[in-house]
């Protein structure tokens, strides 16, 4: 019950559902610790800009750095762009292994 899933659910349902359930259940307190998380590098960050004039010893006239201007940036279309095309040798060693890897797996399975 813990999980969100109801009492019908749980007695006369699926019991496959409780797995599923326990699964959504780890999904959302792993995203929660993530913004826990992403909320705690941002409140570092902004120590950080602000940290030059709260040091005891500041010069007078010393100022705060810039805070960001934009979120943090996590897709991963920076790195797609970075990554080059594959030639026709890259592409034939790759599958090459993967064939060698199934043809190892398959022979040594019963």
């Amino acid at each position: 019950m813990n999980m969100g899933m109801s009492r019908d659910e749980f007695w006369y349902g699926d019991p496959f559902l409780v797995e599923d359930y326990r699964k959504l259940k780890q999904l959302s307190f792993e995203d929660k610790n993530f913004g826990f998380f992403l909320q705690g590098r941002y409140f570092y960050d902004a120590l950080l800009c602000v940290a030059p004039i709260l040091h005891a010893y500041a010069k007078k006239g010393t100022k705060a750095t810039p805070y960001h201007k934009e979120p943090y940036d996590f897709s991963d279309s920076k790195k797609e762009e970075k990554a080059k095309p594959l030639n026709m040798k890259e592409r034939f060693e790759i599958i090459a292994a993967q064939i060698n890897k199934h043809l190892e797996l398959s022979e040594s399975s019963p």
